[in-house]
Parts: C-alpha cells; structure tokens; sequence
C-alpha cells in the first residue's frame, strides 16, 4: 500500500501551527489523486470485470462461484434486488450442491437477502463442510430461532450445540456468540464445554466473557468448583481473574460477597483459583472509590490474617481498597455530597445515553481510559475539578503533555464544538457525577458563556493555560 499525501489527518485534530506547516510544505498535495494504490502479487493476472446487467437469474447463480469477488458481491447484490422466485431453487442448489465454498455462502446470504430461509434449512447449511459456511449458517439462524415452529426448535437447538464442539475454531467461536446473545436453556453447559478446550486461547476467553453479562459470578462458581478444572494454566488462572473483575464491575454488594466466599473456599484446595479472583475483585491503586462490600468481610479477613503468604497479601489489598457498613475509616470524611436536583438529575441521563458513542470508545464505558490513546476520567481533577477548564477542554480541546491521576499523557483531544450548550452540559454533568464522583452538575448557560468568552480560540488548550484558570 502506498500514499499519495505526505500527511493524512481530519481537520478537527489539526492546530494552527500545525494546519500552517502543513501548508507551508504543500503536503496535502496532491488534490487531484486517490489515496492508496491497489497492492497485487508481480504473478497477478488480472480477471476482466464481467457486465452482470444483462445476465438472467441462471447465469447470475452460477457467477456466485466466481473468483473475482466483485463479480460475487454484485451478483448477490442484483439476485437479492431483482428477487427472481426461479431464484430460489437454484439459490437452494447451490448451497447443498456447489463445489465452490465461497459460492455456498453467496447463495445463502442471497436466500436471506429475498426471505427465502427457515431454520431447517439453516440447520441443513449448519452441516456444511467448510467451516466459514457452517459458521454463518449459525449466524443466519439467530433470527429464525425466535420465529421458527415448535417441532423445529430441538433440531436447531442440537445443531448450535453441534457447533460448540466443532472442530474449528471459527465455528466454534461462532457458537458462543450465538448462544451468548440467545441465553437458550442449557446454554452455559455448552460454552463450558467448549471453554475446557479453548481457555488458553485469549480470543477465547473474551468471546465467551462476552455472551456472559449478568452471568459472570455463577460462571466463576461453575468452573472454581469444577473438578476437571482444579489443576492450574495460565489460561485458567485469567478466566477466573476477568470474570471476578466482572463481578467487581456489577458493583453489586452481595455478588461481591460471593465472589469473595468463593476465593476464601478455594483457598484451602486451589490455592491459585483463589489468588486469581481476588486479583480480579481488587480495584486498581489509582481508583479512589473503594469496591463495595455488604458487610463485614469475615472470609476475607481470615485469608488476611491466614499462613499463605502470597494470599494473605491480596487479601489485605482488597481489605484496604474495600468499604463496607461499619468499617474503621481512617480516612477523612468527604463532605457531604449535594444532591442532583430534578433538572440536574434528567441532563446527567442526558449525558449518560451520549457518552458511549462520544467519548467511550476512547476514554472507555467504564472511564478508566486507554494508554496509548485517552487518560481515564476517573478521579481526573480536570474531569471533577475546575468547571471553566473542563467547559474549555471540551469546546476546544486540548493537548498535552498534561498529567492525570500522578501519570503524563502526551495526546491530542480534539474540542466538541459543533456539539449544542445541551449536549455539552449534559456530557460534564454525567462524568462529573459518575463512578463515584461527587462534583457539581455544570449546565447549558454555563457552557453558553464559555463559549461566548473563547469563540475566537481555534488552538487546543495547554496544561499550562488551563492551569491559569480558576
């Protein structure tokens, strides 16, 4: 792959400086050419482009085999627009029939396309022999399990179980997403199954963690208890740790009891199963809001006070990182925290349902941010601190070096100016007040006035000039 420009960036990131560097160096130049080459093998020899208008439905079937995959995709495309019902039993065919395994999942995909499949069907392509095609059979078949007869479910049921024990692991792989998403009866002895032989595969793990929500601690339970699962690997001992981070993440006080329990019974016989959830349970050290407890942790103070050392050790960490009803504090007491009025509460749902999809994906669902590409917002005195630094931080941006939670991140983070004094407002309020933040709400008119006072910025804000601010 090659370029045609020097430098390729939205102009959202670009700084003055920058933006005039840029011209000054003419290198978004040049205007007039596409981007990225198409890379090919020296021994390629290109296949003609085929006209596909004037093909029947026969001949439009048939190029579902072709090797070129424009030809492929563009006569899939007109099968399924043009929805021919002669298509349907050659579509069929082709599916049971072809040699060509790429031309068996055209033709299903094409039978999606004009509504032409059931689940017995679906079960049928299941059984194909390559496994891309048995792992998108499965994928079609979601939506037709909630809609299919009564006398078709079991079959469809077996075949997804099937699947759990395929020998590929794309198939596989494909089975706990579906039996994630669907949560059929018996669904959790299928994924155990197929976890006992994929754990040690970190794509793995987090495919099955990822149809577990909800479910995580009677995961946990499951495998812990499990006989065939007492010796220790190293991929073993970081399923227990993700789903006993998962557990903490409920942020619910009784299943963290349970989690907690579990270790302490572990520990006598599985020594490593218990040191791998309470890695999990115990919060990061830049954390401030301590992991919740019920009550008074009598399990885990006896692994506290207990000979193993290496235990004993995580045990008080998490002691010392846990709150519970009656525990000694040391600590200062925070000031009483005031509470969301009626309007305050409805712009921090506001701002709850605009955060995912604007500032998740950098500074993470859960705020703790990702190296490399955002700082974590928890604890961050510029998310809880000043109001006029994190209005401007979010009207223009800002660059670093600047230092959160003890750490330097040298990053850019572009201003959301084309969002309303709304949708600002909205977004502060719920980082201010969310993961255990106590910091005042900030609202529309407050936003309106920064914005007002720094309309003719078009720089990103420094740590330096933010500091100057009150």
């Amino acid at each position: 792959v090659d370029f045609y420009r020097v430098l390729i960036q939205h102009r959202i990131y670009l700084t003055t400086y920058l933006r005039q560097q840029i011209l000054d160096r003419e290198l978004e130049l040049p205007l007039s050419y596409g981007r990225i080459y198409r890379a090919l093998p020296t021994d390629h020899v290109a296949e003609g482009r085929q006209s596909l208008s004037g093909l029947s439905t026969s001949e439009l079937v048939s190029a579902l085999g072709a090797s070129y995959g424009w030809t492929r995709d563009t006569a899939q495309r007109l099968l399924v627009e043009e929805a021919d019902p002669a298509a349907e039993p050659l579509l069929w065919e082709t599916v049971k029939e072809a040699p060509s395994p790429l031309a068996r999942l055209h033709a299903l995909w094409a039978l999606e396309g004009i509504n032409a499949l059931d689940s017995d069907r679906l079960a049928t392509a299941t059984r194909d022999g390559h496994p891309v095609v048995r792992a998108h059979a499965l994928r079609l078949l979601e939506a037709h399990l909630t809609q299919t007869d009564e006398a078709l479910r079991p079959t469809a049921r077996a075949r997804i179980s099937a699947l759990a024990r395929d020998p590929d692991f794309g198939a596989r792989a494909q089975a706990m997403f579906t039996l994630g998403a669907m949560r059929p009866e018996g669904f959790w002895d299928d994924m155990r199954t197929a976890l006992y032989r994929g754990v040690e595969n970190e794509w793995f793990r987090q495919i099955v963690i990822s149809g577990l929500q909800g479910f995580e601690l009677e995961a946990l339970q499951s495998t812990s208890t499990d006989s065939e699962w007492a010796l220790e690997t190293e991929g073993r001992r970081e399923w227990a740790r993700l789903l006993a981070s998962c557990v903490a993440a409920e942020a619910s006080a009784n299943r963290v009891d349970d989690a907690i329990e579990l270790a302490a019974s572990a520990a006598s016989e599985s020594n490593w199963i218990a040191s791998a959830i309470l890695d999990g349970l115990t919060p990061p050290e830049r954390r401030r809001n301590d992991l919740g407890l019920g009550s008074e942790p009598t399990a885990l103070l006896a692994l506290a006070n207990g000979g193993d050392r290496g235990l004993s050790s995580k045990a008080q960490t998490l002691l010392d990182r846990s709150e519970w009803p009656g525990k000694p504090n040391e600590k200062e007491p925070d000031a009483a925290v005031v509470p969301l009025t009626a309007s305050e509460q409805a712009i921090y749902a506001m701002g709850k349902a605009l955060y995912p999809a604007t500032c998740g994906a950098c500074h993470q669902l859960n705020g703790m941010g990702q190296d490399g590409l955002a700082p974590p917002l928890v604890d961050s005195e510029w998310a809880t601190g000043s109001e006029d630094r994190a209005i401007r931080i979010v009207l223009q941006g800002v660059s670093g070096p600047i230092d959160v939670n003890g750490k330097t991140y040298n990053l850019l983070m572009p201003g959301l100016q084309t969002f309303t004094d709304q949708q600002l407002s909205s977004l502060l309020t719920y980082v201010r007040r969310e993961w255990g933040h106590t910091a005042s709400a900030i609202t529309a008119d407050e936003v309106a006035a920064v914005r007002a006072a720094t309309s003719g910025r078009q720089d990103m804000w420094s740590a330096a000039e933010l500091m100057s601010i009150e």
